[in-house]
């Protein structure tokens, strides 16, 4: 009773096994393309969330395999390859949806606001939101703040380039990876004086 068992857990690690050969050709499409819009995001993002439950299904399959099978070794080979494949797909499509290992995400995210105290031309002190952010390659601050710092300002057409990458669903992060490339034109206040350098909010 064993050996058909055992046919039919083969059988069905199989079908696993392409599925898994199915999500790399789609990976491998999606790579070779030069940007990749918002719909294919989410599309990669729906692919992925059922591809992530593969492993735990092969796993449990595997082990009862691993039970009835004579040819221990071989079968440790299958899982290695499988777990090598999985996590390797698994890595490339978190890429692509823009994630970051854990100590990137960690200086990402200490891109962090606070509130400091800002004295206006005549001393008084205003209290505003700051952004503090190393990568920033440029710094703006809010027309209502310029006005309530009596800083000299002019109007000026900013063109900002920036590109959606999905971090969860319904949750764009902007930045300058893959993704639509969105053009957006604003009229910005640019101000001079001791407060030029920061990047300051209401």
């Amino acid at each position: 009773m064993a050996e058909p068992k055992l046919d039919k857990l083969i059988k069905k690690r199989s079908c696993i096994k392409s599925k898994l050969t199915i999500f790399s050709n789609y990976l491998a499409l999606l790579k070779s393309s030069h940007s990749l819009s918002s719909v294919q995001l989410l599309d990669l993002e729906s692919r992925f969330n059922k591809f992530n439950s593969l492993y735990a299904t092969f796993d449990e399959l595997q082990c009862d395999i691993e039970m009835l099978s004579d040819s221990i070794d071989n079968e440790c080979i299958e899982r290695e390859h499988f777990e090598n494949q999985y996590h390797t797909l698994t890595a490339e499509a978190r890429s692509l949806l823009g994630e970051q290992p854990a100590q990137r995400r960690e200086l990402r995210d200490s891109s962090v606001t606070t509130r400091v105290k800002v004295q206006d031309c005549n001393g008084v002190e205003h209290v505003a939101r700051v952004l503090l952010d190393n990568g920033s390659t440029a710094n703006f601050v809010t027309a209502s703040l310029c006005g309530k710092l009596g800083l000299s300002r002019r109007s000026a057409s900013t063109t900002v380039t920036a590109k959606p990458v999905l971090r969860s669903p319904g949750e764009p992060r902007w930045d300058g990876r893959r993704g639509d490339g969105a053009r957006h034109s604003s009229h910005s206040c640019l101000a001079y004086g001791r407060h030029r350098l920061l990047s300051l909010f209401l």
